[in-house]
């Protein structure tokens, strides 16, 4: 938009066919002469980026001139032009000297409405083509108002309008809709954590109609208010109050409309839903008319002299005159008000055309109601299937995974065919966390974009047919294969009967005569159940329901007899004819049965005689005496037709056989066939209803899957209480037409090749489990081969049949068939095609081989097939959305035949279904549609580019090893592939150290030495991983030989993982006396390498001060004057030691040993080195015995020389010992540094620290017992500790601000000045007080972890800040003049005291003052490295950098060492005959430091890049030295104990202990280097450490650098061992 009338009664028009707008609703609640004053003018004028105004009007003039002023001041660069004959003004002077002097002064232009008209007319030709003379909309083809962009221009005047009718150029107009208890700031949030802000979108925000007390428990305290709701959640005006919501969103669009699109969120999404219907929806039209008009009549009868004749409303009932709608809106000054272009006529003639909004965006939907029904009938609205329908407009639909009201969610987004859904980890809100969810944020983007149409370019969906019935199409980007099933080859007879697929109508289609039903083992083919007999059973036969009164839909429970026989497959067959059939197992405990009843909630329970379960029997028993089902008993026929039983006669029976003749009891084909339970083997199983038309078409799937014929025969060896048995025997056989060979025993092997073999006519396939498999494969390598019996079958000596069996296929289902497995089944029948499959209770078949395949176990090892039944997709777990290639996820499945709910179980449903919308072409998919239902299987597989699906695991039964997710699978197919085992079963074992760990139970085989050790069989397997390069990391560390009956299975004959460890006893005992300290909680989220950067930026600020010569830096050596550096390196060490929140520290001395042994040996190279320059300026020849306090004139000209210490001038050999021995023991501190030369001018500061270390366990300990979490107290500690801080600094000032000159060379009075503020300086415990501090703030940041709340961005602001101050202040410090060794006549330095602005005293007053100015800002660096740790802001950004915070960084510590004796090298390499030395550049003053290196700036960088390639190099050669001089100690030690070494522990063990006896602290394996307390100086000893204790093997920190915790470490020395074991060593 361009322009906009502000003044609002001028009738005139500018340009004919423009009227202009009303100025009463802009204006409205003007307060002031200005139009600004008092209403919501600048907000309109930004929300529609309008950039000039036009005013014009018969008021006065005062309000023009008052306007234009802050118009100016509001919206700087806003144009504001004034018709001057379109303004009126009390008289023609007034008028003149406005129009000529007071307007223009404020940047008004003066134009007549001619040259207004003129100006704006060149740009509407531009669009001359887009206006037309119609008084309505003109509605494009997608029902969209064509006129919608006519406001809006490219820079060429012309509006870019893609296919779809948008303006891809123009920012999308967006309302947004807060949710409950919530306000417009929340939503802002909100939006902008979608990507969504006011730079690129034009967003318009409206408030909720209810003004609620108190917001929403999680944002008050974080959002202030006012709050509003758009409903209450009680009262008996719910109906007006929404009715108001609805009005309030159509008012908006009427007046600030038109939107392109409306967010809601919640409750406010549920309103946004409501409103978007208007257009379709009539009832909801006279509603909102009604509101309206009494709404009208409320504010007539409170507002006298209201005219409301001048106001439009936005839904009138009668008709408008043709000339209201003649007004044509403005392209250029204004938006027209929307009432009435909105609706477009009249509400009776019901002539609305468009919906209010292009798309629509909700976000976790929720309201008090149940449903949108609900809702409408709250509303007093209608409830029809029309008003559930939105299909016209796109929608997106964002849900939480963890929402409480994601059912309702999902049953909004049901309402919507063209919709978007994608779900986000996480509960009822948008957090953020979604700022990084760039897939999100991406796909909201290009729907936005595009309005919610689709894209140009999406991906099409090819198929592939998989068999008759079955098409697949695989999405190339993601793991997702949609499937297609042809209905019209999917049983065509059944369906063309008009009843649909249903047991009975398939009984029917078959030839009467043809063989259902035999009995395995049976020679007699003569003796069977026809489908015939079958189907008169049922229907008025001894198997009719009705004979024991069953009505429609009872659930009938029986207790199934064993096996696949013929009496459970006719029972299920009869029963699920009929109504709903509850098989239950015969070994199902009594406890498991009564659950099942109350859960299924049969009337009728049938138990058959003879059938032991006396579990069952018990449960039937006492729910039948609850009088909630009736008992009956059947009894299994003996005769020559298998599986036929009857009802035991009872009194009421024969009354009841009496009302045979009725209508036959039929199971409608969407009636629930069959009820099953899941496993439940963590939880209580979950119910499964089975629907008859989805079983049946099921099996027809599954049948053509397999290719089956109507000649096979199917051996049922599966029970039939289970899908297995039940769908892929029974259903599928019945589907084909063929007949099955039943086993009504328990599966034996023995029995099963004998019905194998001697079965009339011979199986030719049969479905089975892979313990089943792997049973009857043992058997016949084990005992068939070698019985005379079996060779008759044609079983050789080798176990294998090639001959004397008819079978031509074996499918194996239920659980993973491994590849050795499958490999062994197909050799032990002579090489028959073996189908892996994959299925489930829910949907019975997933995947199976395409039909045909007969190679898929080679071509496809460990590949479960295609999906044949219902789509799949491989999702994330966390965000369910489709994995990319390669990715593992959870299986998902959707389709017409996949369970639509559990029995009873919304909370399951809730966590079991999602939607999943795909970006795929509309017209490539046949019957499918872009959105789906999926439902979540559980299972975590990965899909291949040619469809196959290959299993990982159950997700609840995947092993979570530290951060690992390992398969079972994995492990056990390569174990299986050795000849000494039979089956391994792995499973989690609980750790204390990495969560979870690999368990392994082994079932050997007969291979296997008779009496082997279980020590070797381990030692064999961990040498067979490592052969087949499983990751070390994957190899189990738990290992128990079993018998196969040891473990436990599932009903179908599937090893139970889940608490396997437990019933095997292999859980780890809780010993309390040696119980690891677990870390109380997680730490809190600390940005480390940020430190780190910080860390080196401060290194080089040490280096800045003792580098370079005064007179070079000129200025910039002002900043030596400003070390605030010193104490931040204090304060900084307190906060790194304590931050991990160690447990408490038990051995205080350990700790410290541990401290000082990760910090010594790079201490002593530079003491080394140190002494070595100490000697060439410094021997018996250029000794003096004499000692001067100050520097003397011709220090410079005396050649190499040196003094002897204050306490000892005399004695060169006194001088020089104790000088390494208070050095060696780091005691350069205050009283003892008069009795030492300046070794190493800067190692003071290593004394100083290992004064903090011995102090850190016990203040540690104290604040870990005392004020951990305790926000409060904390803060009033670190504020005290401040105060401490200054009081110190403010009366050493005080003290010795006044310490006399030197007078004439008499050191005599001014000595001791010197040697008081040097041991002040030098005084352990003040700095000490700052390492306090940082362990106080490390426990602040803890308690209140600002990195972990929504708003830590704040705290890169306060980081920034803190740079900024420092930064500033060294500037001012550089400005301030030149300092010279002189009293400054120049230049005074003006940042500091009269006192301290001389450098000629003796007591070194002006350092003082540096020292106690510097460490002042001690609260600012405190807060400086408290928000850094945030890792927010621009300085994080800087100090992070990888270069900075994991290159240079690591040799901070060394450059802090090392930098004075490279600099002294590299003066002596560049100045031939000197040297830089204490005593030569001695300062006038006694001090621990001598005058900086002499060398030029710029040499600088030349020698800080020096010095970190040396730090470098001894970083890499200490573990060298340390492991020489190791070796040395074990040699010693060995041969101290016989020349026996020790025997050698576990990695892990040893890698505790070590680091217990370094820190103190036991560690778990997921600690880091950081968490232990040793960061990066510690890794050198603990490399040293792990060198020595491991003598096969050789570490260098380079090797472990990389390792992110303890854990990580103990794989790549794992690793190392077992390489050098390989290579013999």
């Amino acid at each position: 938009m361009d322009a906009l009338f502000v003044e609002g009664t001028w009738n005139s028009q500018i340009i004919d066919e423009i009227q202009p707008i009303n100025g009463e609703e802009i204006l409205q609640g003007r307060s002031d002469f200005s139009a600004f004053v008092g209403t919501d003018l600048v907000s309109i004028l930004r929300r529609n980026s309008i950039e000039s105004i036009v005013i014009v009007g018969f008021m006065s003039n005062v309000c023009i001139l008052e306007t234009a002023r802050d118009a100016g001041e509001k919206i700087p660069g806003l144009k504001v032009i004034v018709c001057k004959d379109g303004c009126a003004a009390k008289t023609k002077e007034e008028h003149e000297s406005t129009m000529d002097i007071s307007l223009p002064v404020y940047g008004c232009d003066i134009m007549t409405c001619a040259e207004v008209e003129k100006l704006f007319r060149s740009k509407q030709m531009a669009h001359a083509n887009h206006l037309t003379n119609e008084s309505s909309l003109n509605i494009n083809s997608n029902g969209n108002n064509s006129d919608a962009h006519a406001d809006q221009f490219t820079d060429e005047g012309y509006l870019n309008i893609d296919a779809n009718g948008n303006n891809s150029d123009a920012r999308p107009r967006i309302l947004a809709i807060h949710g409950a208890k919530s306000n417009n700031e929340v939503t802002r949030l909100q939006l902008e954590n979608l990507g969504i802000t006011d730079n690129s979108h034009d967003i318009t925000y409206l408030t909720g109609p209810e003004e609620v007390e108190e917001g929403d428990p999680d944002i008050v305290g974080l959002i202030r208010g006012p709050y509003y709701s758009w409903l209450k959640d009680a009262g008996n005006d719910q109906g007006h109050i929404i009715l108001s919501g609805v009005y309030s969103i159509l008012k908006e669009v009427s007046i600030y409309g038109p939107f392109d699109g409306v967010y809601g969120f919640s409750s406010g999404a549920a309103m946004a839903v409501l409103a978007a219907g208007i257009a379709t929806d009539a009832p909801l039209r006279d509603a909102i008319a009604l509101y309206e008009e009494e709404l009208l009549g409320r504010k007539s009868r409170t507002r006298s002299g209201f005219n409301h004749s001048r106001r439009s409303t936005m839904f009138h009932r009668r008709r408008r005159s043709t000339e209201s709608h003649h007004s044509r809106r403005s392209t250029v000054f204004h938006r027209r008000r929307r009432s009435t272009v909105f609706h477009q006529g009249s509400i009776e003639t019901g002539d609305i055309v468009r919906h209010p909004f292009k798309f629509i965006i909700l976000a976790c939907t929720a309201t008090p109601f149940s449903d949108f029904a609900e809702l409408r009938r709250c509303a007093g609205l209608p409830v029809t299937e029309d008003h559930h329908n939105f299909s016209t407009i796109p929608s997106f639909h964002i849900i939480g995974i963890e929402d409480p009201f994601k059912a309702k969610s999902e049953a909004y987004a049901s309402l919507f065919k063209n919709r978007r859904v994608m779900y986000i980890p996480g509960g009822h809100g948008v957090g953020r966390e979604q700022r990084s969810d760039k897939d999100l944020k991406r796909n909201l983007n290009t729907f936005i974009t595009y309005r919610g149409n689709p894209p140009p370019k999406v991906v099409e969906a090819n198929f592939k047919q998989m068999s008759d019935i079955t098409n697949v199409a695989l999405l190339p980007h993601v793991q997702v294969a949609l499937v297609h099933i042809n209905e019209s080859k999917l049983l065509p007879s059944c369906n063309l009967k008009g009843g649909g697929a249903t047991i009975l109508s398939l009984l029917e289609e078959w030839p009467a005569d043809r063989a259902f039903l035999r009995e395995a083992r049976i020679g007699d083919a003569s003796k069977c159940t026809t489908y015939g007999d079958v189907l008169q059973f049922i229907c008025g036969g001894k198997g009719d329901l009705r004979r024991l009164n069953v009505k429609p839909g009872e659930v009938v429970a029986y207790g199934a007899p064993p096996g696949g026989g013929a009496c459970p497959a006719l029972a299920f067959l009869s029963i699920g004819a009929q109504t709903s059939a509850a098989p239950l197992a015969p070994d199902t405990a009594e406890y498991d049965a009564l659950d099942a009843l109350d859960q299924f909630e049969p009337k009728h329970l049938i138990l058959f005689e003879g059938v032991d379960c006396p579990g069952v029997e018990s449960a039937f028993k006492k729910y039948a005496e609850t009088k909630k089902a009736r008992l009956h008993r059947a009894t299994i026929i003996d005769s020559n037709q298998p599986g036929i039983f009857e009802f035991v006669q009872e009194d009421e029976l024969d009354v009841y056989a009496e009302e045979l003749h009725g209508k036959p009891l039929a199971n409608p084909k969407d009636g629930v066939c069959l009820l099953l339970r899941t496993s439940g083997t963590t939880a209580r199983p979950k119910g499964v209803p089975l629907q008859q038309d989805a079983l049946i078409n099921n099996a027809a799937i599954l049948a053509s899957s397999m290719q089956l014929r109507d000649t096979d025969v199917c051996y049922s060896v599966m029970p039939l209480f289970h899908i297995g048995g039940i769908s892929a025997s029974i259903l599928c056989t019945l589907a084909s037409g063929g007949s099955i060979c039943c086993d009504s025993k328990p599966f034996d092997p023995s029995r099963m090749v004998d019905a194998l073999a001697i079965s009339s006519p011979q199986p030719t396939w049969y479905s089975s489990v892979p313990t089943i498999h792997n049973a009857t494969v043992a058997f016949l390598k084990d005992s068939a081969g070698y019985d005379s019996k079996y060779s008759t079958y044609g079983i050789d000596s080798k176990g294998i049949w090639g001959k004397g069996h008819s079978l031509r296929m074996i499918r194996s289902g239920a659980a993973a068939l491994l590849g050795p497995d499958g490999d062994a089944l197909a050799a032990a029948y002579g090489g028959v095609p073996v189908y892996p499959t994959y299925s489930m209770s829910e949907q019975m078949p997933i995947s199976q081989p395409p039909a045909g395949k007969k190679d898929t176990l080679q071509d496809k090892p460990g590949s479960v097939g295609v999906p044949v039944a219902a789509s799949l997709a491989i999702v994330n777990r966390t965000t369910l959305r489709p994995a990319k290639y390669g990715e593992e996820g959870e299986i998902a499945i959707s389709g017409p035949n996949v369970l639509k709910h559990y029995l009873h179980n919304p909370d399951a449903d809730s966590k079991s279904y999602f939607d999943l919308t795909l970006d795929i072409q509309f017209d490539t998919i046949g019957n499918l549609t872009t959105s789906e239902r999926y439902f979540l299987t559980g299972d975590i597989g990965t899909l291949d580019h040619d469809a196959f699906l290959s299993l990982k695991g159950r997700a609840k039964e995947m092993i979570k090893k530290g951060g690992e997710q390992v398969s079972p699978f994995e492990v056990e197919e390569i174990l299986l592939k050795h000849p000494w085992i039979r089956t391994p079963v792995c499973f989690a074992v609980p750790s204390k150290l990495y969560s979870e760990e690999v368990g392994c139970a082994l079932v050997l085989s007969p291979k296997a030495p008779p009496e082997v050790r279980e020590r070797d069989v381990v030692s064999t397997m961990r040498a067979w991983l490592k052969e087949a390069k499983l990751p070390p990391m994957k190899w189990p560390t738990k290992w128990i030989i079993v018998n196969d009956e040891d473990l436990p299975k599932t009903k179908t004959k599937k090893y139970v993982r889940t608490g396997l460890s437990t019933k095997l006893g292999l859980d780890p005992k809780e010993d309390k006396a040696c119980v690891l300290h677990a870390k109380e909680s997680t730490t809190a989220k600390v940005d480390w390498n940020c430190l780190l950067g910080l860390r080196f930026v401060l290194a080089c600020y040490v280096m800045f001060m003792h580098i370079g010569s005064t007179d070079s830096w000129g200025k910039v050596n002002n900043l030596r004057g400003f070390p605030w550096h010193v104490h931040v390196f204090f304060t900084l060490g307190g906060y790194s030691v304590a931050s991990p929140m160690n447990p408490m520290i038990a051995k205080k001395f350990s700790y410290f040993k541990a401290r000082i042994s990760a910090m010594y040996p790079m201490y002593a190279l530079s003491l080394i080195a140190s002494f070595i320059n100490l000697i060439v300026v410094c021997r018996p020849s250029t000794f003096h015995p004499t000692f001067t306090y100050n520097a003397q004139p011709d220090d410079l000209m005396r050649g190499f020389f040196c003094e002897g210490t204050p306490a000892t001038q005399n004695s060169y050999w006194l001088s020089l010992f104790l000088t390494l021995f208070i050095y060696i023991f780091g005691l350069a501190v205050t009283p003892l540094f008069q009795l030492t030369w300046w070794l190493g001018y800067y190692l003071w500061f290593n004394s100083m620290y290992f004064q903090c270390l011995a102090l850190f366990p016990i203040t540690y300990n104290a604040f870990l017992n005392q004020t951990r979490r305790k926000t409060q107290k904390l803060l009033r500690i670190i504020i005290g500790l401040m105060i401490l801080n200054i009081a110190i600094l403010v009366a050493a000032w005080f003290v010795f601000k006044d310490a006399p000159r030197y007078n004439n060379g008499d050191y005599n009075e001014a000595k001791n000045w010197n040697i008081g503020i040097l041991s002040f300086y030098l005084f352990g415990p003040f700095w000490a007080l700052y390492f306090v501090i940082g362990i106080a703030t490390a426990f602040l940041y803890d308690a209140y972890r600002p990195a972990e709340h929504h708003n830590a961005w704040v705290w890169g602001y306060v980081a920034d800040g803190c740079t900024f101050i420092l930064l500033a202040f060294s500037f001012a410090h550089i400005f301030q003049g030149k300092s010279t060794y002189k009293y400054n006549t120049e230049l005074e330095m003006y940042m500091r005291p009269d006192e301290a602005n001389q450098w000629s005293d003796t007591a070194a007053v002006n350092r003082i003052w540096d020292a106690g100015y510097a460490r002042m800002f001690c609260p600012l660096t405190t807060l400086w490295i408290f928000a850094l740790s945030t890792g927010q802001g621009f300085s994080a950004k800087f100090f992070r950098q990888d270069f900075l915070s994991k290159t240079l960084a690591p040799n901070s510590y060394n450059c802090f060492l090392f930098h004075q004796v490279v600099a002294q090298w590299y003066f002596a390499v560049t100045r031939p005959g000197s040297f830089w030395n204490w005593w030569q550049y001695r300062k006038n003053m006694y001090w621990f430091s001598p005058q900086p290196c002499p060398v030029n700036w710029y040499e600088y960088l030349t020698i800080v890049g020096l010095v970190v390639a040396w730090s470098r190099l001894m970083f890499n050669l200490e573990p060298i030295l340390v492991r020489i001089i190791d070796l040395i100690c074990k040699v010693t030690r060995v041969s101290r104990n016989g020349g026996e070494e020790e025997e050698e522990k576990d990695t892990m063990q040893v890698m505790k202990d070590i680091i217990e006896g370094m820190t103190g602290i036991e560690p778990d394996m997921d600690y880091t280097l950081e968490e232990c307390g040793l960061a990066s100086i510690g890794l050198p000893a603990l490399v040293a450490l792990l060198n020595k204790r491991f003598s096969t093997v050789s570490f260098s920190a380079a090797d472990l650098i990389t390792a992110n915790t303890i854990g990580d470490m103990v794989q790549i020395i794992d690793a190392a061992k077992e390489l050098a074991n390989d290579q013999g060593l």
